[in-house]
C-alpha cells in the first residue's frame, strides 16, 4: 500500500483570521474626543463609565431622590417669622 493518497475535488480549508474590529461607538468616541481619549482601550473605559453614570442618574431619578419632599415640617418660630411663605391648601 502506498501512503500517497490524493483526494480529488477537496475544497481548500480557509483559515479564519481572528481579528477584533473596533465598534462604531468606539470609533465615534475616538473621533469626537480625540484630544482627551488617545486609544481604543481608553474609549472603551469611557463608554463603560458613561453607562454606569447613566444607570446611576436613572436610579436616582426613578426613586425621586432629587425631588423636594412635599411634607416638610416647619418650626413654629419659622411660621411666626414668615407668615407670607406659608400657604394652607384645603381639599374641598
Amino acid at each position: 500500500m502506498s501512503d500517497d493518497i490524493e483526494f480529488l475535488n477537496q475544497p481548500e480549508i480557509k483559515k479564519h483570521e481572528n481579528r477584533f474590529y473596533e465598534s462604531k461607538m468606539t470609533q465615534w468616541v475616538l473621533k469626537h474626543f480625540g484630544g482627551f481619549i488617545k486609544n481604543e482601550k481608553q474609549a472603551n473605559y469611557f463608554l463603560i463609565g458613561l453607562v454606569v453614570f447613566c444607570f446611576l442618574v436613572a436610579f436616582f431619578l426613578s426613586f425621586g431622590w432629587f425631588q423636594q419632599k412635599d411634607n416638610q415640617y416647619y418650626s413654629e418660630e419659622f411660621i411666626n417669622d414668615n407668615p407670607e411663605m406659608i400657604t394652607l391648601e384645603y381639599d374641598e
